[in-house]
C-alpha cells in the first residue's frame, strides 16, 4: 500500500516546498522594504523579527506537509 502512495507523496511534497520557498522570497523581498531587524535586542518590545519570522515560515511548512501526508494515509 504505502508504494502506492509514494508517487503521490513525492508530488505533493515537491509542490509544497515549491510554493513554500516561492512565497518566502516573495514575502521576503517585501519585509527588505520595511526593515524588520534581524536581532531582538534591538527592539525595546519585540514584537516581530526575522527570526520569528523564519521559525513561523518553517513551522507553518511542516504542519502544511504533515497534513497532507495524514490526509493520505488516513483517507486514501
Amino acid at each position: 500500500m504505502f508504494t502506492m502512495l509514494t508517487p503521490a507523496l513525492l508530488a505533493w511534497v515537491a509542490l509544497i516546498l515549491l510554493v513554500e520557498a516561492g512565497m518566502w522570497l516573495l514575502f521576503h523581498r517585501g519585509v527588505v522594504r520595511i526593515c524588520i531587524p534581524a536581532d531582538l535586542a534591538v527592539l525595546r518590545k519585540p514584537r516581530v523579527s526575522m527570526a520569528m519570522l523564519h521559525v513561523f515560515a518553517f513551522l507553518h511548512t511542516a504542519l502544511l506537509l504533515f497534513a497532507v501526508i495524514a490526509a493520505h494515509f488516513f483517507l486514501w
